[in-house]
């Protein structure tokens, strides 16, 4: 692979040109769409940009992740690196008070190192598939990528595990491409194992519900001992990968299987795999979107072709086809892993398997003698313009995703909670507020920095965490009575306000607010103030 990578850069002026113009504008892109969103403790950015924050900040800090549900272990190894790298000489307690006192900063730089890794990761991806099928066209769609869906631009400048999947992803299709068409095909039969193995171990880690895609290595290596290769390959690289969060990963481990043997979302629902009610209609929605029902298309007709000429003792072009045939099932299989809980980020792996799809599909096509030069010619031309149209389309959709960002920034900073500063205010989930995203983050990290935390959140602000039905501060549970009884007048904020209100009417009944007003996807309740800050008089408490 490194030999690709190396052929792929050579080449003239305006090849390597090329090859840097995607990666460019996918920073661009990502850059611009941040600015859009504004802060990352905004309510659509804060789960679990601030998680990762806090993780990033216990591993630079050589303690162990708290939230290990994604997994997500390389997303905090990344961003802990990151901030140590950012204050070299601090010690841990030092560094908690720098990266606390300018979360967004540090955020930042997070959210700059995986835009840089993703970049980079665009360039090789692009070079090496340029010299294992010699076609810069088919190169630079490979590249296209993250371009194909507004789902994964919207997911690339996050600090998250999306974000780090569009590298793994560009990864696995590059070692697709070398196990066909590179020296691999004729070396040793365990390297392309060992390495299919690292970059599932690696997504696997990053992100569970990206397992689905590893199946297909799986029909391009060799008897069972690749496969066998390929396993412990992959576990091996897993258990590497996973070690710093092997502390706090049982709580993970528990929501997985709970995930597995209930039919809800995320382990809700009744015992059972699945909602049959449910549940057909959920697939269809998820394969419905062309990004992924094209590449079930190239697979379906290949294999297809495959058949009918195997029937009639055609040569039919055999690593295309098994290659086409595992990417089938493996998009059919996150597909189904997914529409349980059917949330378009989960696709990211299978998303960017797109131009995968179509290279393998033209190279079968090619493979069975169809046309000669003359159709190849045309078919490159053809997918010249393809990304072309791709990447104009995208560009407007880029346009209305940044106009849509900037309103929601918009929409939450015209709520001023400085009006409310006498007032005890409690956030819920989930809200545009900084304390709301310190609280959060503090608490699904294992609440370890409450002290630090509580140091820079004024003292009336609070929060309602709605898995455990608790009023909290920074250090721990209160009681919303006496909250109540403490408080001139009380502001809540968030976007769900079911739970909270059965909260309300649990252990506070009688109690009514006198006014709420609404902010696109958040909602202000308010009790002795109006939404402007204004007291109300007591009569009307």
């Amino acid at each position: 692979m490194r030999d690709a990578i190396r052929a792929g850069l050579r080449g003239s002026g305006v090849e390597r040109a090329a090859l840097l113009v995607l990666p460019v504008l996918f920073v661009a892109a990502a850059l611009a769409l941040r600015h859009a969103g504004g802060p990352f403790w905004d309510w659509h950015v804060v789960d679990p940009s601030y998680f990762y924050l806090f993780d990033s900040l216990h591993v630079a800090r050589l303690t162990p992740p708290g939230h290990t549900y994604h997994p997500g272990v390389p997303v905090q190894l990344i961003g802990g690196i990151v901030l140590r790298l950012a204050h070299p000489l601090a010690s841990g307690d030092a560094l908690a008070a720098r990266v606390l006192d300018d979360p967004e900063a540090h955020l930042r730089l997070i959210s700059n190192a995986l835009l840089a890794l993703n970049a980079t990761a665009i360039l090789l991806a692009g070079a090496a598939a340029r010299a294992l099928t010699g076609n810069l066209a088919l190169a630079l769609f490979l590249q296209a990528g993250p371009f194909l869906s507004m789902v994964i631009l919207k997911n690339a400048y996050h600090a998250k595990p999306e974000s780090l999947l569009i590298a793994t992803a560009l990864a696995l299709s590059v070692a697709v491409l070398a196990t066909g068409y590179g020296k691999s095909r004729t070396g040793n039969p365990y390297r392309p194992a060992v390495a299919f193995g690292i970059i599932a171990g690696f997504g696997v880690a990053t992100k569970l519900t990206a397992a689905p895609i590893f199946l297909l290595p799986i029909f391009l290596l060799s008897g069972w001992r690749g496969i066998a290769a390929y396993g412990l390959a992959a576990a091996a690289a897993l258990a590497v990968f996973l070690a710093p969060a092997l502390p706090n990963i049982a709580p993970a481990v528990d929501l997985a299987l709970t995930a597995l043997t209930h039919a809800g979302a995320y382990g809700g629902g009744a015992k059972g795999a699945i909602d049959f009610a449910a549940y057909p209609r959920a697939v269809v929605s998820v394969a419905s979107r062309p990004v992924v029902h094209l590449q079930l298309v190239f697979g379906a007709a290949a294999l297809a072709i495959a058949f009918w000429r195997r029937r009639r003792g055609l040569p039919v072009p055999g690593f295309e086809t098994r290659a086409l045939a595992g990417l089938t099932l493996a998009v059919a299989a996150q597909v189904l892993a997914v529409a349980k809980q059917p949330t378009a980020n989960y696709m990211v792996p299978a998303y960017m398997q797109l131009p995968l799809a179509a290279i393998l599909f033209y190279r079968f096509v090619a493979g069975l003698g169809l046309g000669g030069a003359v159709l190849r010619r045309r078919a490159a031309v053809g997918v010249a313009v393809v990304l072309g149209a791709v990447v104009l389309v995208q560009g407007t959709a880029v346009r209305r995703e940044y106009r849509e960002l900037a309103e929601k920034r918009m929409v939450a900073r015209s709520i001023d909670d400085g009006r409310f500063a006498a007032c005890a205010r409690i956030y819920f989930f989930p809200a545009s507020g900084r304390s709301f995203a310190w609280f959060l983050g503090n608490w699904w990290t294992g609440s370890r920095l409450g002290d630090a935390v509580a140091a820079r959140v004024p003292a009336n602000d609070l929060w309602f965490e709605q898995n455990t039905m608790d009023l909290r501060d920074a250090r721990g549970s209160r009681d919303l009575r006496s909250v109540l009884a403490e408080s001139p007048c009380v502001v809540m904020r968030g976007g769900s306000a079911r739970p909270i209100m059965a909260f309300f009417a649990r252990h506070a009944p009688g109690f009514a607010f006198d006014s709420s007003c609404t902010r696109r996807d958040e909602t202000i309740f308010t009790h002795g103030v109006d939404c402007r800050g204004n007291l109300v008089p007591k009569a009307q408490n």
